[in-house]
């Protein structure tokens, strides 16, 4: 287990630098009334019974496109940027939102981001730091064999994905009758 996070050691200091900035920068726009009113309002109004269908579409895009950002970026070293902005982002917005969410509801909010996308998150989060990790693998040997090996890893992400989203669409409607019932 050490080993796996000594290797992993860069990737976690962009996932807390990433976290790190994302809550500071809600702190800073704590003071933003609009943005915490927008907030408010999304977990006011978003308690409308919504198809499953729709929450996998919804949940499929908004996680393949980061995972073929940090897929492509990570493949080459000119691209790493990209991979690193798209690991930075997501991260950042995660903890934005946790943040938001504790600044507007206090211990409340804490339950209610880990009951929303808190083990989500963290498998997403999870899978997209082992795809990069394994992108510079393959970068340090260029080898097409290694590629194939990378691109097993992009599908094997995809698969984790998918099962994200399939469990998002079977429970969201219930975890917003929680959240609802914790918030009002």
């Amino acid at each position: 287990m050490n080993n796996f996070i000594n290797n992993r050691r860069k990737f976690l200091l962009l996932v807390l630098a990433s976290s790190f900035c994302g809550t500071l920068y809600a702190l800073i726009a704590k003071d933003n009334h609009s943005l915490l009113y927008t907030l408010n309002n999304f977990f006011a109004n978003s308690f409308n019974a919504v198809p499953a269908v729709d929450i996998f579409r919804e949940t499929m895009i908004t996680y393949i496109v980061p995972i073929t950002l940090v897929f492509i970026g990570a493949s080459s070293r000119n691209w790493i940027p990209l991979a690193i902005v798209s690991l930075f982002y997501m991260v950042f917005s995660y903890s934005f939102t946790f943040t938001c969410l504790i600044i507007l509801y206090g211990l409340k909010g804490v339950l209610i981001a880990f009951i929303f996308s808190g083990i989500t998150s963290t498998v997403f989060v999870g899978v997209l730091i082992e795809l990069f990790y394994r992108g510079t693998l393959y970068i340090q040997s260029e080898k097409i064999r290694n590629f194939r090996t990378y691109f097993d890893y992009y599908l094997l992400s995809l698969l984790v994905i998918f099962g994200i989203a399939v469990i998002d669409a079977i429970f969201i409607q219930y975890v917003k009758i929680l959240v609802k019932n914790v918030l009002f």
